[in-house]
């Protein structure tokens, strides 16, 4: 006999209850699921699209620095095949990449001594900001008064000329005119200047023994330096002497004349003689012994209008440069700079110039003819100037050589007063 099983079975109850319970689980999870599935997928899309943006900029970005990088490369090609290049060519001529390196050490010496003389130059600049202020209507006054003077205020040339009269005897006759005056002024610092007639030509008189006797001297020194051996046989041996005789008398200044045949005197003291006292012995051996050749390059040189074409005559502004190469061989190292020097601050004839200007310290050479009464100097001021006055007042005397002082003595004035504070 069968019997029925019993309708309550605790295992099954116990599954039954857990399947239930793990499908409300289910259920719960996947409502949350859909509740939020929505959100993360906005989410998601979202992110998408910053990623594309990025993404995007971020290629542009990359563009441009590969462009840049290839441009920084053709750029690199192209200076690796100009150094290439330029070693082929420096390669294929050392000797003109040398001959090219020593033009470029030149020039760059001559930069460095350009830029030494600007510096100079701005403190120049620097110094007369703080010193030089010009009065203007002091200026103007001065060289107003300059002018009227060289115009109207000279001593009128007397002019003698012999007629004959009715009867046939001669009478002297006196005319007067005005002269003939030129001047130049030139401050050697600055290069301020003033001029005269500066232009108008003169007979040079003894003024040229000043530049003549330069000209030798300037030759000296220059074979001097030639030469290693000073014991060597040289043209410009001026302790060679020479020995005066009576047939070598010249008219005129000096004092050689006055001495008795068989003095004898070494060339520099010829030289020095020719400037002391303008000696015509002096001069006229000098010439001899040496020719005018070097005087006549010296004229050129200095790119004289007047006295190159003919050494005897001269205009103011020639004997403006004259006196300025005077001075730089003065400062010069030459051995002779000192004699130059002391030979022309002892001119015996010293009533113009040296006159003008008491106290200072006079280099000058002046020039009295038939037709000429000049001087033309360095005066050491504490700012050096050369000053030159050309004129035909040959008549000389007390009155004319006050005249011409009282003209320096304003030339004197207007160059001080550049300096005034």
């Amino acid at each position: 006999m069968n019997r029925r099983r019993p309708l309550y079975n605790p295992t099954f109850t116990v599954l039954t209850a857990l399947f239930a319970i793990l499908f409300t689980a289910a259920l719960a999870v996947a409502l949350v699921f859909v509740a939020r599935y929505g959100s993360a997928t906005e989410a998601y899309l979202a992110a998408e699209s910053d990623a594309e943006y990025i993404s995007e900029s971020a290629q542009a970005e990359i563009e441009g620095l590969q462009d840049k990088l290839a441009a920084l490369k053709h750029e690199v090609e192209s200076l690796e095949s100009e150094r290439e290049q330029l070693i082929r060519t420096f390669a294929d001529s050392d000797e003109r990449y040398k001959m090219l390196l020593e033009q470029v050490a030149e020039l760059e010496s001559e930069l460095a001594a350009k830029q030494r003389e600007i510096a100079r130059l701005h403190d120049d600049i620097a110094k007369l900001e703080r010193v030089y202020k010009v009065d203007i209507n002091a200026q103007f006054a001065i060289i107003e008064e300059l002018e009227n003077l060289l115009r109207s205020g000279a001593p009128m040339k007397q002019l003698k000329t012999v007629e004959t009269d009715e009867a046939g005897e001669e009478i002297e006759k006196i005319t007067e005119e005005y002269p003939r005056i030129a001047l130049y002024y030139q401050d050697i610092t600055h290069g301020y200047t003033y001029s005269y007639n500066d232009s108008e030509v003169f007979y040079s008189a003894s003024c040229l023994k000043a530049p003549f006797a330069l000209s030798l001297l300037q030759a000296a020194t220059a074979e001097l330096a030639r030469s290693a051996d000073e014991s060597a046989e040289r043209v410009y041996n001026f302790d060679q002497t020479y020995t005066y005789v009576s047939s070598d008398a010249q008219k005129g200044s000096g004092i050689i004349v006055k001495q008795p045949e068989g003095t004898e005197y070494t060339y520099l003291q010829l030289i020095e003689l020719m400037l002391t006292h303008s000696d015509n012995v002096a001069f006229d051996q000098l010439k001899k012994k040496y020719s005018t050749a070097e005087f006549r390059a010296l004229a050129s040189r200095l790119g004289t209008s007047a006295m190159r074409k003919d050494l005897s005559t001269m205009t103011a502004s020639d004997g403006g440069k004259v006196l300025t190469e005077i001075y730089e061989f003065i400062r010069s190292d030459s051995p002779f700079s000192q004699f130059m020097y002391d030979a022309m601050t002892r001119s015996n004839h010293r009533v113009m110039i040296p006159a003008a200007v008491p106290g200072k310290p006079v280099a000058n050479k002046y020039g009295w003819d038939i037709g000429a009464y000049h001087d033309m100097g360095i005066v050491f001021d504490k700012n050096p100037y050369v000053v030159v006055i050309l004129t035909d007042l040959d008549q000389g005397g007390s009155e004319v050589d006050t005249y011409i002082r009282n003209v320096l003595k304003l030339v004197n004035r207007l160059h001080e007063n550049f300096y005034k504070n």
